[in-house]
């Protein structure tokens, strides 16, 4: 019987207990890196008068005048009490117009995120707006209705979704095409949502309202003529 090198397998036992732990090391350093990062690149909130207007009129959700400290594209998370942020807020895409927006104390949203009843916002109320860097959360469910979807309009879907912000109850446009579908649910770390943001790891989960299902039973003469027994 030849011998066992044991201390050589002693030493590539330690080699690859020391590579794990560089790498687990790697990652902390890593996560804690992007945390900092976000943390860097947030603004502090500013106090702003709310302003409405409709979406027949201008798409865009939220919209700031050029004289704002804020950049097209920048991603701002809205709320009504500086104490509570986690209440009644909401992540949107800024767009900078002076068409609608005059002067920098003042930012308009769309009408039907006003009306929506996890945000409540209401015409002249105060609101802070904070830039902020979000975390892209983990799952989304998407409702339709009376729509069909192929898969690769799914695949679609979801390229079109990516770094974007969504909210409950919102209105998905496809294509310049409205259709019945809604974001149903929003999930981050086991955690539902009112809004949040999408990136290319996010997962769709897709779920309709109007799906049917048919079960066609066959039946034989003996079945159909039974008789019942008294």
């Amino acid at each position: 019987m030849p011998a066992l090198d044991i201390s050589t397998n002693n030493s590539e036992h330690s080699s690859s207990c020391k590579l794990g732990l560089s790498v687990s090391i790697l990652d902390k350093l890593g996560h804690l890196t992007q945390l900092m990062l976000r943390k860097m690149a947030e603004s502090n909130p500013k106090l702003f008068s709310l302003r409405v207007h409709q979406s027949t009129q201008n798409e865009n959700e939220i919209m700031v005048s050029e004289q704002s400290s804020f950049q097209t594209g920048d991603i701002v998370e809205i709320y009504k009490d500086l104490n509570s942020q986690s209440s009644s807020h909401v992540l949107l895409t800024v767009t900078v117009s002076d068409e609608m927006i005059k002067g920098t104390d003042s930012v308009s949203i769309v009408d039907t995120i006003c009306n929506n009843k996890h945000f409540n916002f209401k015409t002249f109320n105060q609101v802070y707006v904070k830039k902020v860097v979000p975390e892209p959360v983990d799952l989304i469910v998407l409702t339709c209705k009376d729509t069909y979807l192929s898969r690769s309009d799914m695949w679609r879907m979801k390229q079109h979704l990516e770094n974007k912000c969504i909210y409950i109850d919102k209105r998905v446009t496809f294509i310049d095409i409205i259709m019945q579908i809604t974001v149903s649910e929003i999930w981050l770390k086991g955690e539902s949502l009112a809004c949040g943001y999408i990136s290319n790891k996010t997962r769709i989960c897709f779920r309709s309202s109007s799906s049917v299902l048919h079960i066609f039973l066959q039946m034989s003469v003996e079945n159909v003529g039974v008789r019942q027994l008294r």
